[in-house]
């Protein structure tokens, strides 16, 4: 009978551990518990908004909805969310070399009237370091420069090959005002690479000293570093767009974290992550007295990516917004972070805001990444309310309701957890596979309890 018994408790010894296994947070980093953020407004003063959007990259669809119904309607859905800000930004990913075939995966050129759609949807600055600006070759990012300097957009990231002969300029200089009161940013770009495109003229800033996909790590390059420090030293607030990860993750790699963290100890307060088409968590990092705010990925701003939505949220992204503030004494400091969700809609041609009451799961997954679990930081899609709902200081606690009640989720459990990051929800999904996987375990765990039961009972006399 004592032979038995050991048996027994070995066995549910093991379950035990998987069952553990489940329920206990899976990261050390913290990356997947909540965001609490402290208050961060300060002694009040003039607050800045900052929107921020993930890859711009329009597939052939998108590109022949542009060229059928004007580029301007790609943007519809979005226009007013991101007209509220004082400034709004995209990683611009492709070229626009007129003249050359209008194409997208692997070799992206787009129509340069995408270039004044965006301009007209609000979007003022754009980072042109990645790993697409180079498909059309030095020619193509020399035209796109062009295009963009016509459209009134900022940029920063590339130089063209003329330009390439002088040092790059080590950030983009951007003023904004409001209520009287101006503010100076300070805008830096780079990416890990361009895919294996050459650049002869090296008009392309990178991050890292390697330029390959498969090694990001390491020491950031000095250069970036040193213009990191110089924007520091000479504006208010200082962000940068970092060109990095591994596309389809949900969390970011050990390069990145140790990248953002070097970015930040060299004067970065807001790092904004594009490449892996998906979203990525946000975090608050503190260096040396000041609050960095980090957004590893901001997913897909407008792409056609809709195939790999059930896996990995490939057509999920959202508006993200921070916000500074300049007090009166002229410090300018980070003040907190709101978020509206996107996805892809008609036949995954547009961006559109997530309506509070459907897409369940998507949403859920959407505020575990956000590390806002009960979504008080989530705005509702209300343009006559974006402003207010945007605004930081003072805290609004905003909580949008669904079906009358709260849609909260609780990670704190594992395999909650771990049905929000592997769902397989799709854009029409109303909260039904997450259902199922904890159904699976809760009879799985059943399963095993009866199983020892009945073990014990037979062989235990």
């Amino acid at each position: 009978m004592k032979k038995y018994l050991f048996y027994f408790l070995v066995v549910f010894a093991v379950s035990f551990f998987f069952f553990i296994s489940f329920v206990q947070a899976a990261r050390s980093d913290g990356l997947d518990t909540e965001l609490e953020l402290p208050d961060l407004c300060g002694k009040g003063g003039t607050e800045f908004i900052f929107a921020a959007t993930g890859d711009t990259f329009p597939h052939e669809n998108i590109q022949a909805v542009g060229q059928r119904k004007g580029y301007d309607y790609l943007f519809d859905y979005v226009r007013p969310y991101l007209k509220v800000s004082d400034i709004s930004y995209t990683n611009f990913d492709g070229a626009m070399l007129k003249g050359s075939p209008q194409s997208a995966y692997p070799m992206f050129n787009y129509n340069p009237a995408l270039a004044k759609a965006l301009k007209n949807a609000g979007i003022g600055v754009v980072s042109i370091a990645n790993n697409h600006i180079l498909d059309r070759g030095p020619k193509g990012l020399d035209a796109t420069i062009g295009v963009l300097n016509d459209a009134g957009i900022l940029h920063h990231g590339s130089v063209t090959s003329t330009e390439s002969k002088n040092p790059p300029p080590p950030y983009l200089p951007i003023m904004i005002s409001r209520d009287g009161v101006d503010v100076k940013i300070g805008f830096i770009s780079a990416t890990w690479g361009t895919n294996g495109n050459a650049d002869p003229f090296r008009q392309v800033s990178l991050l890292w000293n390697s330029n390959q996909y498969g090694k990001q790590s390491g020491p950031i390059r000095q250069e970036v570093l040193d213009a990191v420090r110089k924007a520091k030293k000479e504006t208010d607030f200082v962000v940068v767009a970092a060109h990095w990860g591994v596309e389809y993750q949900f969390y970011p790699h050990a390069g990145q974290i140790d990248g953002a963290k070097q970015l930040a100890k060299a004067g970065a307060d807001v790092i904004l992550g594009a490449q892996p088409h998906t979203l990525q968590p946000v975090d608050l990092l503190e260096v040396d007295g000041r609050k960095v705010l980090v957004v590893y990925s901001l997913a897909n701003f407008i792409a056609s990516q809709g195939m790999y939505q059930a896996k990995s949220y490939s057509a999920t992204s959202v508006i993200f917004y921070f916000t500074f503030v300049k007090e009166k004494d002229g410090a300018v400091h980070l003040s907190g972070y709101r978020y509206l969700p996107t996805i892809h809609v008609d036949k995954d041609t547009r961006p559109a805001p997530i309506k509070t009451d459907e897409l369940r799961g998507v949403q859920e997954h959407v505020r575990l990444i956000m590390r806002d679990f009960s979504g008080k930081r989530q705005i509702q899609p209300d343009p006559s309310k974006a402003f207010e709902q945007i605004a930081t200081c003072p805290v609004q606690e905003i909580t949008p309701s669904v079906e009358g009640g709260v849609l909260t989720v609780t990670p704190s459990v594992g395999f909650f957890k771990m049905a929000m990051t592997v769902d397989t929800d799709s854009p029409s999904d109303s909260g039904i596979s997450k259902i199922s996987v904890i159904i699976w375990y809760s009879v799985g765990g059943m399963f095993l309890f009866l199983f020892a039961y009945f073990l014990l009972r037979h062989f235990v006399k």
